[in-house]
Order: C-alpha cells, then sequence, then structure tokens
C-alpha cells in the first residue's frame, strides 16, 4: 500500500513511473506557480463584473444608462452612490418599477462588498478587498467608445475596475472587465 510504505518502497514506485508524466507534472506545477495573481483579484473581479452586467440589464430594460448627463464619466463608488442606488433598486426617479439589477455581497468595515447605512435603506458604498472604491466608465453620449485608464474600448457602454492592491490607476495589478 502506498499509505503505509517506507521511502526505499516510495523510490521503487517513483522508478516505474512513466518519466514524461513525472516532467509533466513538473511543468504544470511550475507554470502554475509563475503566474500567480496577487491575493484578492478573483474577489475584486466578481463585483467588477456584476456592476457591469448590471449597467447593461439597466440599459436594455429602460434603453438609457442609469446615470445622468450627456457626456462620458467616471463614477467611483466608494463617494459616489447615485449609481449604486438606482442599479439596487433604491431610487425610483430613474429606476421607476425599483427592479434590483446588482447583486453582490455585504462587505464589512468598507472592504470586500457593499455597505449599507446603520438603517439598511442606503448604501455608503461599494468597496473591494483593498478598501478602494470601483471605477466605472459609462457612455452617456452614446457613441459606443469608453476611454477606460487611457484605453479606448469600442463597441461599450460600460468599463469597471479596482485599481488593486496597490490603489493606483493604470498599473499591471489592475482588475478590470475588459
Amino acid at each position: 500500500m502506498l499509505g503505509t510504505a517506507s521511502p526505499p518502497e516510495i523510490c521503487d514506485v517513483a522508478k516505474e513511473m512513466n518519466p514524461h508524466l513525472i516532467v509533466f507534472v513538473l511543468a504544470i506545477f511550475c507554470l502554475c506557480g509563475c503566474r500567480r495573481e496577487p491575493l484578492g483579484t478573483k474577489t475584486a473581479l466578481a463585483p467588477a463584473v456584476a456592476i457591469e452586467s448590471a449597467v447593461n440589464y439597466y440599459l436594455t430594460e429602460y434603453g438609457s444608462m442609469p446615470y445622468p448627463g450627456a457626456s462620458d464619466a467616471t463614477i467611483l463608488t466608494s463617494t459616489d452612490t447615485e449609481l449604486l442606488h438606482v442599479l439596487l433598486g433604491l431610487e425610483d426617479e430613474m429606476n421607476k418599477r425599483s427592479i434590483k439589477f446588482l447583486i453582490v455581497r455585504e462587505g464589512k468595515e468598507n472592504r470586500n462588498g457593499l455597505i449599507y447605512t446603520d438603517d439598511s435603506r442606503s448604501v455608503v458604498g461599494l468597496f473591494d478587498p483593498w478598501g478602494s472604491g470601483y471605477n466605472v466608465r459609462l457612455d452617456l453620449d452614446s457613441d459606443q467608445k469608453i476611454d477606460a485608464r487611457g484605453e479606448t474600448l469600442n463597441n461599450r457602454r460600460v468599463a469597471v475596475w479596482s485599481n488593486g492592491p496597490d490603489r493606483k490607476s493604470g498599473t499591471k495589478d489592475d482588475v478590470k472587465t475588459w
């Protein structure tokens, strides 16, 4: 039995294994180790994709963007909660049917999710795992083109990104939806 084998027996098993299989397994371990993502990257991507989807669902439902204005704008979800209120169905002027388009987890201590006010009737903000808000770039002029972090994105109405662990926009640790 392999589980109770003494070290010499394990070496005998390794000798009988296909050398190509051993090289393949070692290569997989090396490749996986070289492509490490910063801690929290996957956790940060889910709300970013949820925001982008919510904006697109709102656009499909109402035929307009969920934020006022005639020129493209970038909203920071930690300070500008108007967009969040519309997408969460907490506002009934732009979202007349109070449809909840955005579903994200609730965070704690201004990190890793949506933070509500003490009475739970309003939102303080939506925060990434590192305590910063998400940047939401909206195509308010309807030209299907937006400039996000210095990149021109064609055929898009919304783009969302987190500045990542270093909290600086435009660096390689940013978490983005495009």
